[in-house]
Order: C-alpha cells, then structure tokens, then sequence
C-alpha cells in the first residue's frame, strides 16, 4: 500500500488507491474496511478487489468496491435493481453518492448525448415543424411533451415531468427496499 492510499480528500473521505494508481474516494467510516483490501481497476473504470475469500455472505475477489460500501451501510439489492453513482463517477463511492436505484433511474442520469444540438436533454429540432420537440423516457417508451418556439421552455417542460416520473420511480425503490426513503 502506498503512503497516498492514506491521503485525506475532505474531512471525512479518504482515498483508496488500485494496484494501478487509480483512486477513489470513500467516506472515512468505510475506508478502515477497505483499505486492508487489494483493488484492480477494471475494464469499465470500476475498482474491484483482488483478494480471494468471502466477506457476510459474498465472494470478495471480483467485487465492485462500490457493492462493499453498499453492504457496509446495511442495504439490500432487489433483484431488478442496482447501485447508481448519483454524480455519474464511478470513482466517487462516498456513501452520498450512491443510492439503489431501478435501471430506470439509472439510465435517466446520464448525460445529454454528444450530438445534441438544443444543449438540453430530451429537446430535439423538427425540421418539418420548425420546433424545439421534447420528450422524455418512461418505462422504455419515448413520451411526447410538446413542441416549442425555444429550446429552453422545452427543457423546462420536460424537468417538471422528468421530477414527477422520477418521485414515481423512488417511490417504487422505497417501496421495494422497505426501508429509508431513498434521497
């Protein structure tokens, strides 16, 4: 282990470094655990331990670093769920940042698409219209929300739905979770 494993980020984070010099920040009460562990980054930028054997119930050697601190603050994953990344870096794994989540809510935190031309998310142009088009995903179907003279009210338009679909979304993760209403 070298000595930067140790570095303190903020207050309560720490840093755990991969076998690669990649680092990654945890929280201060999750960083005495897994910092006795061997990490490698994998292929898609996520750490996972090096260290074969098991830890309450799980095979350590594979696992997501991100699994442990969700294990470590006591959650359960349903099946159909995942572990998101709120800020979408996959090296944040502070307990702040992550959250269960249905794939729903994971793929609506992405980021806006690299051909995007209104700068907004789920507003496109329609050349036969001559309209700024919103839309937004729900269960897998794109949803018509209107077409408009500027981008911006589109994009507004589609933040109020994109809130009201995703209060539906958490409700049905605290429903399944049965625990602490997710944030």
């Amino acid at each position: 282990m070298s000595d930067e494993s140790e570095t303190r980020v903020e207050p309560d984070h720490f840093i755990i470094e991969a076998t690669d010099g990649t680092q990654c920040m945890v929280s201060e009460c999750d960083w005495l655990f897994l910092v006795g562990y061997s990490w490698n980054t994998d292929c898609q930028g996520y750490l996972r331990c090096n260290n074969r054997g098991t830890w309450n119930g799980f095979e350590t050697h594979g696992l997501h670093l991100h699994r442990f601190v969700v294990q470590l603050m006591g959650l359960k994953i349903p099946e159909g769920f995942n572990i998101d990344h709120i800020d979408r870096n996959k090296l944040d794994n502070r307990r702040p940042n992550l959250r269960v989540a249905s794939e729903e809510m994971q793929h609506n935190n992405l980021d806006t698409q690299k051909n995007n031309t209104s700068g907004y998310p789920g507003v496109s142009f329609n050349k036969s219209r001559n309209k700024w088009v919103a839309r937004i995903g729900e269960n897998g179907i794109r949803k018509y929300l209107g077409a408009f003279d500027d981008p911006k009210e589109g994009s507004q338009v589609r933040e109020a739905a994109k809130k009201e679909r995703d209060q539906q979304e958490i409700e049905k993760v605290n429903k399944c979770l049965n625990q602490r209403p997710v944030q």
